[in-house]
């Protein structure tokens, strides 16, 4: 970090502040990380160097507060520049070294003396004196170049036409071409002369632009990033490099993640980091993932670095993400990736996910011995044959590397570039039936990443509905003539699965250790729900299965649900999918139970009402004893919502606060809103609506809404003709009459029953207020009256 104050720690062992900063000081961590590399100390020798880049960042800091001689900062560079090329070259032969150490215990065999590997003598190459602008960071690290451009410290400019942030650390060895031997070389001696001169600053005058470095705005791990990056010549390894800043919230959340990775270790380890992400433990892939995350082969990362990289996986531009994705592939950075590590790595994830679906414990209830068995054996659904997974894992490896014997990062780039569904397909998911342009632009809350207090929470939702996809796709038929009847089994049919504990570290977790309860109910029925609205089993699975969460790692994102408290009085949960189409709830036990009796009655009702506003549901299911139902986003579109309202028709404390991403009525009419939906739409917007709620009405339904975002701030008009709904037919919504606006609408929270809890609400309500008219608690059949009229008036 750079800034007029000290430094944070940046190793485990070694606290950089002004004092350290000094010539002398780095002179004799130069010094100590030379007499490292003579002795085959290479990691000693690494951290050395680095640490003398730190300081000397530290003193080019201090330089500019003390109006520094641009010669002193041309000897800061020359040594930073000198440093960073030892450290590649450490990299690289750190990187041989442990595949060789891999490969001889293998083999069986070992080194006679691993430390006497062979080396080029320590020279450094000079660097011309002219004038340059010095690159920095917010916190001293450096990208390396994949062609012949030097090392270079990017930097964070004050200067809006060239306002860029680089973060990052040691990337994986570039494929870099070596230097020409004609080319001047530096000495050691040439090397400690460098440092020690910078203390005496006799040299040659040169004109250095330093620029000013701004602290981040946020704090020493982020800085804002406004225009997109400066790039070096060609193509350099871009893979810290940010263009997107996380929110405030989400950066807090991220520190107490890793706080919870790490528990009472002072930094995170490898041990911590695989007991502590579940499932993503149980095997070799946790590794490939925690040194992926770390960008070195350490077992233990810091939490900078360690925010970095989720910066990566959830705001990063497409270079820096398929770069990640390349290195969970290349774990030692050889810069390609042969049939085996590929293979490995495709191994462990099959692991992972048969180790989920196909352990479950499998409990169904109401339905035939025969159904029952024919349900059993599709728990083998996801466990293909060895020579199936071989066959899929061969087929992706000569694709991508288009029938050569290794994989470049070339190569692999292009295919994430132009056929990236395959990778989060993992080869396995048939993609065709998946649209491609359903990915909406208004998603609810953050990613649920790695140390998250929902980690295993989401991770066995995603598995358990996984696994009803599965069971659902493979048994066989049911009668169709018996659906939407009371007689028909189907709605009565349950199905429990135990999903296994991550259990085999023998994790310290308390509940790691603890099997988790996964309750599917009407999964039949539902399916045919899903079909009916056009969801097939491979989008829902794309959506919601395990196989997303490590295809999308593969090109470098992080997509599992996102989490997000509702605004309203409930304090239920939602988890969003990646695409955005698809939303869990929690609800409660006595909605959990009002919906399982209405099922048959909303199934009939859906099918017989293709324009229904009512919320779409696709599943419902219990996690342990919190229930939770799935459906369909009313917002999905690519259109940003500006603003959005729950209307209900009532007055009684139905105000937000202006700053509320979530209005209500009274604000509603106090801004003076209408739905300007014009004859042509209002006539059957207004009758489809009479129907729902009538319909509610019948199944003594209260507390509903109607929730309507507005797109208006430019709203892109395409045409959604494959919608079932005539409200969804127009960029996923209703265009207004003037066509400056896009309305999405929705009846939502249709699962209250008026019963005597709401009686009771109802009473102490209109006794506070002394107007029974205004408050939201009533009968059915007034909540009905009142909110159809309210919505009529409403109409334009």
């Amino acid at each position: 970090h750079i800034s007029t104050s000290p430094s944070p720690t940046m190793h485990a062992n070694h606290s950089t502040d002004s004092s350290s900063a000094k010539p002398s000081s780095i002179q004799k961590l130069i010094s100590l990380a030379i007499s490292n590399e003579e002795q085959g100390c290479l990691r000693e020798a690494y951290s050395n160097y680095l640490r003398a880049v730190r300081d000397i960042i530290t003193l080019l800091t201090l330089n500019e507060d003390r109006n520094a001689s641009p010669q002193q900062n041309s000897i800061h560079l020359e040594m930073m520049h000198n440093c960073s090329e030892r450290m590649l070259f450490l990299q690289r032969k750190m990187g041989e070294k442990h595949h060789q150490e891999r490969k001889h215990h293998h083999t069986g065999t070992h080194h006679a003396n691993p430390q006497n590997c062979s080396q080029p003598p320590i020279k450094l190459p000079a660097r011309t004196n002219q004038s340059s602008t010095i690159p920095t960071t917010s916190r001293g690290r450096f990208i390396i170049s994949s062609d012949d451009t030097p090392p270079m410290l990017h930097h964070h400019l004050s200067n809006s036409s060239r306002d860029s942030t680089f973060h990052s650390h040691p990337p994986p060895p570039p494929s870099r071409p070596r230097r020409n031997s004609s080319q001047p070389q530096f000495s050691r001696s040439a090397m400690l002369a460098s440092s020690s001169s910078s203390s005496s600053h006799n040299t040659t005058t040169t004109t250095v632009h330093y620029p000013t470095i701004q602290s981040p705005p946020v704090s020493p791990s982020f800085a804002s990033s406004k225009n997109s990056v400066q790039r070096t010549r060609n193509r350099s390894v871009h893979y810290l490099v940010r263009q997107r800043e996380p929110p405030k919230n989400l950066i807090s959340q991220w520190s107490r993640q890793y706080d919870s990775l790490k528990q009472d270790r002072s930094i995170l380890t490898l041990d911590n980091f695989m007991r502590r992400t579940a499932y993503l433990g149980l095997n070799p892939f946790g590794i490939a993932l925690f040194h992926a995350l770390n960008r070195t082969l350490d077992d233990h990362m810091e939490e900078l670095q360690f925010k970095e990289s989720l910066r990566i996986l959830t705001h990063g531009d497409f270079d820096s993400q398929w770069q990640f994705g390349f290195s969970l592939l290349d774990e030692h950075g050889q810069g390609y990736v042969h049939y085996d590590a590929f293979r490995s790595v495709f191994i462990s994830i099959f692991e992972i996910i048969e180790y989920l679906v196909q352990s479950s414990i499998f409990d169904a209830q109401t339905i035939s011995d025969q159904r029952h068995n024919s349900l059993s054996q599709s728990g083998s659904a996801f466990n293909p044959s060895d020579s199936t997974k071989e066959h899929v894992i061969s087929n992706l490896f000569r694709v991508i590397s288009n029938n050569s014997p290794t994989i470049t990062r070339e190569k692999y780039e292009h295919f994430v570039k132009s056929t990236p569904r395959v990778l989060h397909a993992l080869g396995i998911i048939d993609t065709s039936n998946v649209p491609r342009d359903r990915t909406i632009s208004t998603k609810l809350g953050f990613p649920v990443s790695f140390g998250h207090a929902s980690w295993k929470r989401v991770f066995c939702m995603m598995a358990g509905i996984e696994r009803s996809i599965l069971f659902t796709k493979h048994a066989p038929p049911i009668d169709r003539k018996l659906l939407g009847t009371q007689s028909c089994n189907a709605f009565r049919e349950r199905h429990v699965y135990t999903l296994p504990p991550p259990d085999r570290l023998n994790s310290s977790d308390s509940d790691a250790s603890t099997p988790t309860k996964f309750t599917d109910l009407s999964p039949h029925i539902f399916r045919e729900l899903r079909s009916m609205f056009g969801i097939s089993d491979e989008e829902y699975r794309m959506a919601f299965g395990l196989e997303q969460i490590f295809g999308h790692l593969l090109t470098g994102k992080l997509t599992t649900l996102s989490e997000k408290v509702t605004d309203g009085k409930s304090g239920s949960f939602f988890y969003s999918t990646s695409d955005g189409m698809f939303m869990a709830k929690t609800i409660s036990i006595s909605e959990y139970d009002a919906f399982k009796s209405m099922l048959p009655q909303y199934y009939t009702y859906m099918k017989d009402n293709p324009n229904s506003l009512l919320s779409r549901m696709y599943g419902l299911y219990k996690l342990e004893d919190s229930p939770f139902i799935v459906m369909e986003n009313v917002f999905k579109t690519r259109n940003s919502i500006d603003i959005c309202f729950d209307l209900k028709g009532s007055t009684h404390g139905r105000k937000s606060s202006p700053d509320s991403s979530l209005q209500k009525d009274l604000n509603w009419m106090e801004a003076g809103r209408r739905l300007h939906f014009g004859s042509s739409m209002a006539t059957p917007f207004l009758t489809q609506l009479k129907k729902d709620v009538e319909f509610l009405r019948s199944l003594d339904i209260i507390d509903y809404s109607l929730i309507v975002g507005i797109s208006e701030k430019a709203p892109t008009h395409y045409s959604t003709p494959k919608e079932r709904s005539i409200f969804q037919r127009h960029s996923g919504g209703i265009l207004s009459f003037d066509h400056r606006h896009v309305y999405y609408v929705g009846i939502i929270d249709c699962l209250i029953t008026y019963n005597l809890k709401k009686k009771a609400e109802k009473f102490v309500k209109a006794l506070y207020t002394g107007d029974e008219e205004s408050v939201s608690v009533t009968t059915p059949q007034h909540y009905a009256s009142r909110f159809t009229i309210f919505m009529q008036d409403q109409l334009m």
